[in-house]
């Protein structure tokens, strides 16, 4: 990843167990764009202590605009923090995808919209719906 920071926004609305929609208040932002691989994501770690959050990846083929299904291979996935201590929740295969709508590898820029259910590895009767959207550059 890049040692610049990343400007934009990074947006995330979370339904935890199928209760009330939460907007994550993403403080710090994950963000890396290269022709094979992108890294998007967001944190809240200032308020809570495990940095509630959302991270997505593509990592295999060309990053050009359009849809990339979740995958088994790990090829195209996400993972939720939750607010409460807990390790990380995992995007379910074919749960969600990741909708790139523009994307400029000169200008290290791309915009575009998510959304997969994530479930806990420690109790699977524990999950989150999350949806959102992200417009980023370097």
């Amino acid at each position: 990843m890049s040692n610049k920071k990343a400007v934009g926004l990074f947006s995330a609305t979370i339904r935890e167990n199928g209760g009330e929609p939460l907007s994550l208040p993403a403080k710090q932002i994950v963000f890396s764009v290269k022709e094979y691989e992108l890294i998007v994501g967001g944190f809240a770690r200032d308020d809570f202590p495990v940095g509630w959050g959302v991270q997505l990846g593509i990592y295999d083929g060309e990053i050009k605009p359009g849809s990339y299904a979740f995958d088994n291979g790990r090829r195209v996935g996400g993972f939720y923090n939750p607010r409460d201590p807990d390790s990380s929740w995992i995007g379910q295969e074919q749960s969600g995808n990741i909708t790139l709508i523009e994307v400029d590898l000169e200008k290290k820029f791309v915009r575009g919209t998510y959304q997969f259910i994530a479930v806990s590895s420690h109790d699977p009767q524990k999950s989150a719906e999350i949806e959102g959207s992200f417009s980023l550059t370097e």
